[in-house]
């Protein structure tokens, strides 16, 4: 059994005929391609906005909630632990178990930070991935 040859166009006129089957010119052309620019521009982007989003995540968490990390100076707090196993929560300075206040936000876990600060009555001391200490005086002064 034998196949028949492809059929060809006729040459133009005053060319050969070649021996070879034509080649359509779209089977040739090169894919389509992103470049490296294009790549590293996309991952770029992708990072950024994941970056973007864990930060907006962690500060609309802050913000949204009563947690002593987010406390600065003139923020009122409440302990509702004891002085050996504090639980402290960030209150309305005008709410009635707003017993403390900020007085100064130490960026790092101090136990002598408060020391120098005037009208101390306690400090709230973290230790840990996100250490501060907080000054605290009485809200109620």
């Amino acid at each position: 059994m034998t196949t028949p040859p492809s059929q060809s166009p006729a040459p133009a006129e005053g060319q050969a005929a070649s021996p070879y089957p034509e080649i359509p010119v779209e089977a040739t052309a090169p894919a389509k391609t992103k470049g490296k620019v294009g790549k590293l521009l996309l991952r770029f982007v992708g990072i950024v906005a994941v970056a973007v989003v864990a930060v907006l995540g962690t500060a609309v968490y802050n913000w949204l909630t009563d947690d002593p990390a987010i406390a600065e100076a003139g923020n009122c707090v409440h302990n509702s632990g004891t002085d050996a196993k504090p639980s402290v929560k960030v209150v309305d300075c005008g709410a009635a178990d707003a017993e403390f206040k900020v007085l100064k936000r130490i960026s790092y876990d101090d136990k002598n930070g408060c020391d120098n600060v005037e009208d101390v009555v306690a400090s709230y001391v973290v230790t840990g991935r996100e250490s501060y200490t907080l000054c605290l005086g009485d809200n109620k002064k």
